[in-house]
């Protein structure tokens, strides 16, 4: 169950009808608060966080963070269009596991959202 967050909205369902259609479960939010009181509802619901960099009020580094108070073990991502040796660094320093390139092609993003995902559920740990 993947949370995605970004401003476009667009980009959002197009994410959503894609990821869906290759078998993932996809909740999609255009507003960072929202998909933090969804993942403050139930943090055991989500297995990896996806969220845009570059988007008004919040960045994804502050929502990152958010989600590390929230459940520091969930996976996470950041996509952004320019990725510089400033956004590693401070990307790094807010637990952030892999930062996405924004494609010019939505398979191509959609692509890199399934291995992250296909990875997280392949070294999670499941005690009984």
């Amino acid at each position: 169950h993947i949370l995605y967050i970004d401003d476009d909205e667009a980009l959002v369902f197009l994410v959503q009808r894609t990821l869906e259609g290759r078998g993932y479960r996809i909740s999609g939010y255009t507003d960072q608060h929202e998909a933090l009181a969804a993942l403050c509802a139930d943090p055991a619901a989500f297995d990896l966080v996806v969220t845009d960099y570059n988007m008004p009020g919040m960045s994804g580094l502050d929502v990152a963070r958010k989600v590390r108070a929230i459940r520091p073990d969930l996976p996470l991502a950041i996509a952004s269009g320019f990725i510089d040796e400033t956004l590693r660094a401070e990307a790094e320093g807010a637990g952030v596991r892999e930062l996405i390139f924004k494609a010019n092609a939505l398979e191509e993003l959609c692509d890199a959202f399934a291995r992250l995902a296909d990875a997280t559920s392949a070294t999670r740990v499941v005690t009984l």
